[in-house]
């Protein structure tokens, strides 16, 4: 065949070749499970003895957002990403005002409405039921913890009349900081 020229088999060649790489594909992702492969915030906490482990507890604070990655497409592509269609389950015993949203077809967020209370102990993990847009069920996770800051009080200066009185005024209120 001489360069430049067309050849009719080419289109034919073309579809088959199309054809095959498409049902090897579906056949593929038939054997694909749906799991997580990241949440952040954040990396594990060390557990005792030094080494994070995935069942340790992750720091969540202000008004840090939860990320949910998936291997597969959950949502297909051209759906509405604004679906409040939760990924997964943001298990508290205080429920945390906020808002799911799909970022891609495979990556889930929840933004919470404020921030994060102070000591509030949460579990992450994929919602009951969670499938791929193809029927693909999410496999069983270990939760993945998190925990709210730490509660904090501090104490600037404190006014007693009492002790004024009885120190002929050389008692002073104010406070230095004290580490806990």
């Amino acid at each position: 065949m001489r360069p430049g020229s067309r050849s009719r088999a080419g289109p034919a060649r073309a579809f088959l070749l199309l054809t095959l790489c498409a049902s090897s594909a579906a056949a593929f992702l038939d054997r694909l499970p749906l799991n997580v492969t990241l949440v952040s915030p954040g990396a594990p906490r060390a557990a005792r003895g030094g080494a994070a482990t995935a069942a340790a507890t992750r720091s969540i604070s202000g008004r840090d957002a939860i990320t949910v990655v998936f291997s597969r497409a959950v949502i297909a592509l051209g759906s509405d990403f604004d679906r409040e269609i939760p990924a997964f389950s943001v298990g508290a015993k205080t429920p945390v005002p906020g808002r799911f949203r799909w970022v891609t077809t495979s990556i889930a967020r929840f933004d919470p409405a404020g921030d994060w209370p102070a000591e509030l102990e949460l579990a992450v993990s994929p919602a009951p039921g969670l499938a791929t847009f193809d029927g693909v069920r999410a496999e069983p996770t270990v939760p993945v913890h998190f925990r709210g800051p730490p509660l904090t009080m501090r104490v600037q200066s404190v006014i007693s009349q009492l002790l004024q009185n009885a120190t002929g005024g050389a008692w002073d209120g104010v406070t230095a900081p004290v580490e806990p």
